[in-house]
């Protein structure tokens, strides 16, 4: 029988788990199923944190078994971002603009990742998490689109006290 985990804060549920609890798992796992844009956030990080932990443990189950794969944790990340969460947007649009250098190395399967990672580090700034990473996504996405309108965005989001980084971006870009 498993115990009732419905009046268990997230970060405990998450703790449990890496101590290869299953019924947290399936908590957090339907939480996440049922909208709620933190649980996913935390299954997202579980999912690629997981691919540096070891779940093979003997008290483990099978419900574990796909700790640690990348596609889940897109999965679950974009949920949550799509879901109005800021602190998941933020990470999505990073893992994105991660993902566009894959691109520009010729593989194909990431060809629109620099519009993505603009699509949500903008989501993100809006709900006020700005990361300087939206700057080198503009400088990116300039280069790739050739729009004059991305090269300014990319200095303006470098302006003030940042503004050497905005020079430095627009001119690697024009490469």
């Amino acid at each position: 029988y498993a115990a009732d985990r419905s009046g268990i804060d997230i970060e405990t549920l998450v703790e449990t788990v890496y101590l290869g609890d299953t019924d947290s798992f399936i908590e957090l796992k339907d939480r996440a199923k049922s909208d709620d844009s933190a649980a996913q956030l935390a299954l997202a990080r579980l999912y690629n944190v997981g691919r540096n932990y070891n779940t093979k443990t003997p008290e483990s189950s099978n419900a574990l078994a796909d700790i640690g794969s990348s596609d889940k944790y897109e999965y679950w990340l974009k949920k949550s971002a799509d879901g109005g969460n800021a602190e998941a947007a933020e990470e999505l649009g990073c893992l994105y603009l991660r993902e566009a250098s894959k691109w520009e190395m010729n593989r194909p399967r990431y060809e629109n990742r620099t519009e993505d990672a603009v699509k949500y580090l903008e989501m993100a700034a809006e709900k006020g998490r700005p990361n300087t990473e939206l700057g080198d996504a503009y400088a990116r996405l300039a280069r790739k689109t050739r729009n004059p309108d991305f090269f300014k965005k990319a200095y303006d989001f470098y302006d003030g006290e940042n503004a050497y980084w905005g020079q430095a971006a627009l001119f690697i870009s024009f490469d």
